[in-house]
Parts: C-alpha cells; structure tokens; sequence
C-alpha cells in the first residue's frame, strides 16, 4: 500500500470534470478518495446515447482494465488498453491515480514476493526434503 500510495498521483475534480473517455489509451488506475464518480458507456445497442451503467463511491477503484494488458507488442498494448467506458466526476471529488508501470511492477513485486515465501515455506516440509530448488519454482 505504501508503494502505491508513494507513486499516487492526486486530482481534485469539480462537478463533471471528464477525468477519461470511452476509447481514451490508459495509462493509469483510480481510487476514490472522496466523492463519486459516474461510469458512462456510449454503445450502438444504446442508440449511441451515453447510459451511466456504475458510480464508483469513496474507496472504490475504476481505469484498472486498461492498465493490467502486458506484451511485447506497443500496437496490441495501445489496442487492447483502450478505455472501454468515460468516467467523470459527479460531484466535486478526490481521487488518486497510479500510473500503469507502478501498478505493474507494484503486483508484480508483491506475487513474486508471496510466490518466494510460499517456496521457502515448502522446503520446510518434510514430504519435500531433498527436492531441488529448480523443481520447486
């Protein structure tokens, strides 16, 4: 938590301040500090007119789709981390916002570290004695 909170970038918003729209690349994940924010999808099974389909209250997370698309190809990368709905503000709110390559290497970090400890926590196991660390990753 602390590791996001170091690389948080924070936005006061007014009242309908646009903070991303449908189609927009993404590049960073959000929380809710204080306020609401509404979660808008435009669809042709719609009528193309904008329904508001969530609203994200103090504490609640939203933009995490976009930013979690790893390859090695930038092309997909842009494709696939397409915003897939606009998230405004309702009311004057607070949030934060960690960018893609924090979050990434923030889980990523905390997995290999949970994945290290659930190894060392084997080779205490009898049943296992005697088998090669190799075999246990």
């Amino acid at each position: 938590r602390l590791q996001m909170i170091e690389s948080a970038n924070y936005f006061h918003l007014p009242s309908e301040e646009v903070i991303f729209h449908q189609g927009d690349f993404g590049d960073m994940m959000y929380i809710v500090i204080r306020g609401s924010i509404g979660v808008q999808l435009t669809r042709p099974e719609y009528g193309n007119v904008p329904v508001l389909v969530a609203s994200k209250l103090d504490g609640d997370h939203f933009g995490e789709l976009a930013i979690f698309v790893t390859d090695d190809n930038p092309e997909l990368i842009r494709k696939l981390s397409q915003r897939t709905a606009t998230c405004f503000a309702v009311e004057e709110s607070d949030i934060i916002g960690i960018p893609r390559i924090d979050t990434q290497r923030i889980i990523l970090g905390s997995i290999a570290s949970y994945l290290e400890r659930e190894r060392q926590f084997f080779q205490t196991v009898k049943c296992f004695e005697g088998i090669a660390n190799y075999n246990m990753t």
